[in-house]
């Protein structure tokens, strides 16, 4: 089976402070080479169209990686990302092509992440039984799409998303209306993370979500693992390239929690299905951006 993934990036700027933000390059870049890897189709949006604002930080230095290059030196690439449709003309066109769709981080999401047209398109996605995903800050973006019922779709869901302590280590705690991680457990969810800048993601059912920049890759790889019908359980210590496993079986969205299990996820609701966690204990070195 393969799919197709659309992915929704801010259009935002600026913080409140007025210093220039945008998207985080490696967030977009490595999803998105990943997913074409693996047989996926990939369309690239952002929430009000034309070209995706970069946060200039994530162009340059340690943040500037080998993907984020390839990404940003391919032509073909360039083109894609210089003339986005809006997610108002994406919802107009329909998504029953795409199978799953993806908010990057970047602080300017935390800022547009409210776009009526955005709530609307993550809730078509949602309502129809779609896979959902961000990392880092993208999660905010999700904190204003509501499911049938009216809840919000991060009630009772395990979700990730950059912390108050990574916020406040870039020196932006300040800068932005609202801290991701407060937000995500005011609206009721189960907030995971791990340390301070370690790949961290979890997928709750056909939700997916990342802890910060690090994680974008496993982000992408639990996509992908639930669109091509592999996602499994992590095996821990294997390190960054680390496989999966379901006691012994393909996870998807259908399985449910085992009852006969020895050691069964505590505080699991039998008709749900098991959140699928993806950690590493390696993390690249961080330098906050100045």
């Amino acid at each position: 089976m393969s799919g197709k993934v659309l992915i929704v990036a801010t259009s935002a700027t600026k913080l409140l402070d007025s210093r220039d933000t945008g998207c985080w390059v490696e967030e977009v870049a490595s999803p998105y080479l990943i997913w074409r890897e693996k047989g996926l189709q990939v369309d690239i949006a952002s929430i009000s169209g034309g070209a995706i604002p970069w946060d200039e930080a994530s162009t340059s230095g340690d943040f500037y990686t080998a993907e984020a290059k390839k990404f940003m030196e391919d032509d073909k690439i360039r083109s894609l990302i210089e003339q986005t449709r809006s997610a108002k003309d994406v919802l107009a066109g329909g998504v029953d092509q795409y199978d799953a769709v993806f908010l990057p981080g970047g602080h300017g999401i935390v800022f547009d992440g409210n776009n009526s047209d955005l709530k609307a398109l993550l809730e078509k996605f949602w309502n129809d039984g779609k896979v959902v995903s961000a990392v880092c800050h993208g999660a905010a973006g999700l904190l204003y799409a509501k499911d049938a019922a009216g809840d919000s779709i991060l009630k009772g869901k395990q979700v990730a998303g950059f912390t108050n302590t990574e916020e406040v280590a870039v020196g932006k705690d300040k800068a932005v209306p609202f801290l991701t991680e407060d937000r995500i457990k005011e609206l009721g969810a189960d907030y995971k993370k791990d340390g301070d800048w370690t790949p961290f993601a979890v997928a709750s059912g056909k939700l997916v979500t990342g802890q910060n920049p690090q994680s974008s890759k496993k982000v992408a790889e639990l996509v992908a693992g639930i669109l091509q019908g592999g996602l499994k359980e992590p095996v821990h210590g294997k390190g960054e390239h680390a496989g999966f496993h379901h006691r012994g079986k393909p996870y998807t969205s259908e399985h449910h929690h085992d009852h006969r299990d020895e050691h069964p996820r505590q505080g699991a609701r039998h008709d749900e299905p098991n959140p699928v966690m993806a950690r590493s204990s390696w993390h690249q070195p961080y330098r906050p951006p100045i």
